[in-house]
Formats: structure tokens, sequence, C-alpha cells
């Protein structure tokens, strides 16, 4: 699911990357100007101000993850009229204090701080995009649509940054080979300034599109609303061209003409001998039943015979019937003697 995520976000990135890195180029320096120069007057002022950017800046990459028209008057979106900034005011600064105070737990405060930061990631959303959510309110619906999602949140924002350190690693490594090293250099220095233009860019859109996703889907739908859709799996039939089209099973063998693996067509054959045992002759299978002899009632073989007594005659096999004899052919008639 990450991939895909990555996969749109990397698609937007690629269609309007100038226009979404001057506007993030903007973003930088008005984020540092803007809240210094209010700072210096009134402190809580110049938080203020960075606050309304980020968000604003949150719904530029919102509206670039739709295919929308990104403009630069996009960034000040929040400033707009009085409404939208005490809203937007009142819901980053009430979603700030809690993230606060969960770090001010002693040891495991920072745990609790980053995920009550995934937590409340939807929040810039909640009050821009939907105005009906009390501000105050705008962290406790984030966190139900979280639910579930903050794993994947996590590893999508962790992945991008272990992948920049690994492939850094590496670069460097190989920088240290003679001669060629220096190449590998030249290709760190680069991948470094790409990733610092870029990173950021990619990250925010990789951000609105689990806003996307969660609103789509309400809650996790799980590993199986990504993948790709399975057709229905087919009857496995046997081997060959069994059965033949038009096959009836009521008609016992296949039709004429089918033929199995190896065989020639025709099989089976339309005069099909049972074969014979060994030393039989065809015809004579199976062999004539022999009369059963039943011994007489109160018949005991081991007792003497007695006087008179006649053993009962054994049957005898009928004899095979002798072959018809060909009938003598007919003399010829001899010729009557010449005078």
């Amino acid at each position: 699911m990450i991939m895909a995520i990555y996969k749109k976000a990397l698609n937007v990135l690629l269609q309007k990357p100038i226009k979404l890195w001057g506007i993030s180029l903007l973003y930088g320096l008005l984020s540092l100007v803007l809240p210094a120069l209010c700072g210096i007057a009134i402190p809580v002022l110049g938080l203020g101000v960075g606050l309304l950017l980020e968000t604003s800046m949150t719904m530029v990459y919102l509206h670039g993850y739709r295919g929308e028209d990104v403009r630069t008057t996009n960034l000040f979106e929040c400033f707009k009229d009085w409404q939208t900034i005490k809203r937007v005011l009142c819901g980053m600064g009430w979603m700030m204090l809690w993230i606060f105070l969960w770090t001010l737990i002693p040891i495991v405060g920072i745990v609790f701080g980053i995920i009550r930061t995934y937590q409340y990631r939807l929040t810039p959303y909640i009050l821009v995009m939907e105005p009906d959510v009390k501000p105050t309110e705008a962290i406790k619906i984030s966190k139900e649509r979280t639910q579930g999602w903050k794993g994947k949140m996590f590893g999508a924002d962790i992945l991008v940054i272990v992948a920049f350190y690994v492939v850094f690693l590496i670069l460097t490594l190989l920088g240290r080979i003679p001669y060629v090293g220096f190449i590998f250099i030249i290709i760190m220095v680069l991948f470094c300034l790409a990733f610092a233009l870029f990173g950021g860019l990619f990250l925010g859109l990789v951000q609105a599109a689990f806003y996307e996703e969660i609103r789509t889907w309400g809650s996790y739908p799980g590993r199986g609303a990504y993948a790709t859709p399975k057709q229905p799996r087919q009857p496995k039939g046997p081997a060959g061209n069994y059965p033949p089209q038009g096959y009836d099973p009521s008609q016992g063998y296949p039709p004429q003409g089918y033929a199995p693996y190896g065989q020639q067509p025709g099989y089976p054959p339309q005069q099909y001998a049972p074969q014979q045992p060994y030393g039989q002759q065809p015809g004579a299978y199976p062999p004539p039943q022999q009369p059963y002899y039943a011994p007489p009632q109160g018949y005991d073989p081991y007792a003497q015979p007695q006087p008179g007594y006649q053993a009962p005659p054994v049957p005898q096999q009928p004899a095979a019937p002798e072959a018809p004899q060909q009938p003598a052919a007919p003399e010829a008639p001899q010729e009557p003697p010449q005078a």
C-alpha cells in the first residue's frame, strides 16, 4: 500500500516539478522572514503566521495531489478572511498544545509525542476542508480517522529518510576509492541537492495522499484493497483433449474419431475383443463351467464302503464338438472310349 502511494505522489511530482518547487521555495522564504519580523514586535504573532503558512502549504500539496491547478495564491489560502484565520489558529494551536503536553511525560514523553503527531496529522485538512467541524473537535476526528493508519504513515515517512541515508552512506564509501572516488563524490553532492529541493515536496504529497485514502476508505481497509483483483479460478480439467466436444457420457465410449494421446483415431475399435489368457484360443474364454457334484446326504468320506455300495459314476466332461468334415469333391466324369 505504501508503494502505491509513493507511485501516485511521484507521478504528481513529475507532472508539475517546477511549479511545486517554486511554491515550496517561496513558502520556505516566507516561513523564515514573516515569523521573524512579526516576532520582533509580538512573539505570539510570529507563531500564528507560521501556523497559517504551514496550513496553506498543506492545502497546496492536497490540490496538487488531486490534479487541480496550483497557483501561488494558494499559499495564502488561510489568510483570506478573519473567520478562516481564527478557525485555523484555534485548531492548530489546540493541536500543538496537546502534543506539547504529551511530550512532558518523563522518559516516554517523546514516544507519546510522536504517536500524537500522527494521530493529529489530518487536523489541518479537517480545519480547511470541513468547516462544519468545531476547531477543538478536529483533533478528535483526526484521531478516529487515523485508527489503523498511524503505522502506515510512520513507515512511509521513515522509509524515505532511511533510503536517503543508505544512499548517502554508500556514495560516501565509494568516494574513498582511489582515482575514481571523486566521481561518486560529485554524484553524492547532486543527490543531496536534489533531496533538499524535492524531498519535502514528496513527503508533503505523501501526507496529502494519506488524507485522500482515509477519506475514501473511512478506515484502514487492509492489504486486499490495494491488491490487483484476481480473476476467478477456472476448474482444471483433465489433460489432453478430454472430454471431446459433443461428448455424451450416456453413450459410454467417446464418439467415433476421438483419439487419446498416442492413439490413432477410431479408439476404441468397433469390435473389441477381450484379451485372452495365456494358452487359450479365441472363443474359448471363459472356459465352460463343469457340472457341480454334490455328495448324497449323510455321506462320510472316511467310512468304510459297505457291501453292495456302488460309488457314484464320475461325470464325464463333454467332448469337444468335432469339426464338420468337408464334403469330398465330385469325381470328374470319364470320357467315353473312342472308336
